[in-house]
């Protein structure tokens, strides 16, 4: 019975070890991305953004954060160049805390709520 008991924590110790390292990982491969300038785009994907390309990463309407909070979309900082408005997100928030960046439209074309 010992034996067993052995056996079966030295399994559970070799699997743990294994699943830690996978995280450890996949951990690195996120923080590679993120050093590249890889965004998570309104509809949850990945895309590059303009600096993985050579761009300068700014839009030139500049953008809005939006945070689902409660139910709806709250602009949590506008970055908006001048002649340009934050716009509300044109889709339902998935998740409680959820933020975008949504690029600026000309003044007088946003969707306002």
């Amino acid at each position: 019975m010992e034996t067993a008991v052995q056996m079966v924590t030295a399994f559970g110790l070799v699997g743990s070890t294994a699943m830690l390292a996978l995280v450890g990982v996949q951990l690195g491969r996120i923080r590679t991305e993120l050093r590249r300038g890889v965004r998570v785009n309104v509809d949850g994907g990945m895309v590059a953004s303009d600096t993985a390309h050579g761009g300068s990463g700014e839009l030139p309407s500049g953008h809005a954060i939006f945070v689902y909070r409660n139910g709806q979309w709250h602009l949590e900082t506008d970055f908006s160049k001048p002649g340009f408005e934050p716009s509300l997100p044109g889709i339902q928030g998935s998740y409680e805390g959820q933020a975008i960046k949504k690029p600026s439209v000309l003044k007088g074309h946003a969707c306002h709520a």
